[in-house]
């Protein structure tokens, strides 16, 4: 079973204070799930599955439905009998048999979208009744994990790209360059399990321990060239990556590394679209939440730049008619959110997840985005329509991952400490 919360660490770092998770609704505290059902994960129109990875949570939800439907005596597609995280189109089919079945079927409401073909939490306490369902924050991340598609054995190669993380490792995107995490991660596993490094990389433990021993982005950037530029090596250290990130104690190590306040930018990344958003008095929902995660994740995120960009966006929004809704918020922040010019279609594909369920499409249009901009020819303007490249990029929204702007997500405890002058307006 895959163990109880992946991102223990990180969920630590961004617990949420208990008067806000009061306020937010139907939700009691962030991460559970206090209502009759929810959805936790469904499938897009579309039907393009959903990848929650090797060590996800429909991971460990496939495994319990082959045997609640073997008590049920039905039968299943031989695919769904293997050990995986993607919920595609027969996984749902599966849930729809399952969810008939009498002992499954008498424990959900009448209208529970399990009966459909979707995870819910109804369906999640009868099928998983030992392990708690997906919370919040595990499906934020799902959601990032599904544009990022790097597992915890999975590494990249990016040096000789734009991309100067030189080499990324697993689903919170951790770098040798810029932030270091991946030296960070290395040391410690040394530190703590000293073995790991070198069972891992039997022929490449000294030049592993080299790359942990300095942040030089120099240094480093020739040993990962010339590790890419040799067939052997580059195999040795996919596979010796592979063997860390499928070692539970490495990947609390990582987790814990991405979390640390000072270290991974994304708690901090988080925190400044809070500030931002409460200066102008807005309060971050679910969604709002999730977008900042995947923009922390993907891209540098700091107070100046998301002051800049709410800021925009408010300016442009105060002009229009009526109270905007929080998608098209998200979107006006999008439209003002200065990037590099080589990650901004990737960026505004991604972006447009987290708003396009909530806006009509019709009215997403290139006209109305350029109209959203507070200065024109911002980088990561859109040049071929919002829709068209969130399509053809993934087609997914929020909402199949569970995720609402009918709740709110209160904020992380450590901004009282760590961001002590950004105030949480008041709300109901």
């Amino acid at each position: 079973m895959r163990e109880k919360i992946t991102l223990v660490a990180f969920v630590l770092a961004l617990s949420f204070a208990a008067n806000a998770a009061k306020a937010a609704g139907p939700a009691s505290e962030a991460g559970t799930i206090a209502r009759d059902s929810d959805i936790l994960f469904q499938l897009p129109e579309t039907g393009q599955p959903i990848n929650d990875g090797q060590f996800g949570f429909v991971t460990t939800f496939r495994q319990h439905l082959v045997a609640i439907a073997a008590r049920c005596e039905l039968s299943l597609p031989q695919q769904l009998l293997v050990p995986s995280g993607k919920f595609d189109s027969k996984t749902a089919q599966a849930i729809i048999k399952v969810a008939a079945c009498h002992e499954v079927s008498s424990a959900l409401p009448d209208d529970d979208a399990a009966r459909k073909g979707a995870i819910t939490s109804a369906l999640w306490k009868v099928v998983v009744p030992d392990a708690p369902a997906p919370g919040l924050l595990d499906r934020v991340q799902a959601m990032t994990f599904q544009f990022e598609g790097t597992d915890y054995v999975t590494i990249e190669f990016n040096v000789g790209t734009k991309d100067l993380g030189i080499l990324t490792w697993g689903p919170l995107g951790a770098t040798v360059g810029q932030a270091h995490q991946v030296q960070t991660i290395l040391r410690e596993i040394d530190a703590q399990f000293p073995k790991l490094i070198d069972d891992a990389f039997p022929e490449e433990s000294v030049s592993i321990r080299t790359l942990y021993r300095t942040d030089s982005d120099a240094d480093n950037a020739r040993l990962v060239q010339a590790v890419k530029a040799s067939p052997t090596r580059k195999a040795a250290w996919q596979r010796g990556f592979a063997a860390l990130g499928s070692n539970l104690d490495v990947r609390k190590i990582y987790n814990a590394a991405m979390a640390e306040t000072g270290k991974s930018g994304l708690v901090e990344g988080i925190a400044d679209f809070y500030c931002s958003y409460w200066a102008h008095g807005w309060v971050p929902t679910e969604v709002d939440m999730a977008f900042f995660f995947d923009r922390a994740v993907q891209t540098a995120v700091f107070q100046p730049n998301t002051n800049q960009a709410v800021g925009a966006a408010s300016g442009v929004l105060g002009k229009s008619r009526g109270t905007p809704s929080a998608a098209e918020r998200r979107r006006a922040v999008a439209a003002n959110f200065i990037l590099t010019t080589g990650w901004a279609e990737d960026r505004l594909a991604r972006d447009v997840s987290y708003y396009v369920g909530a806006i009509p499409e019709a009215s997403i249009t290139e006209k109305t985005f350029v109209a959203l901009q507070l200065k024109k020819n911002l980088v990561g303007a859109d040049k071929g329509g919002e829709v068209a490249i969130w399509r053809k990029r993934s087609g997914f929204e929020a909402s199949n991952f569970g995720l609402s702007d009918d709740r709110l997500a209160p904020p992380p405890t450590m901004m009282a400490k760590s961001r002590p002058k950004c105030i949480e307006p008041a709300h109901p």
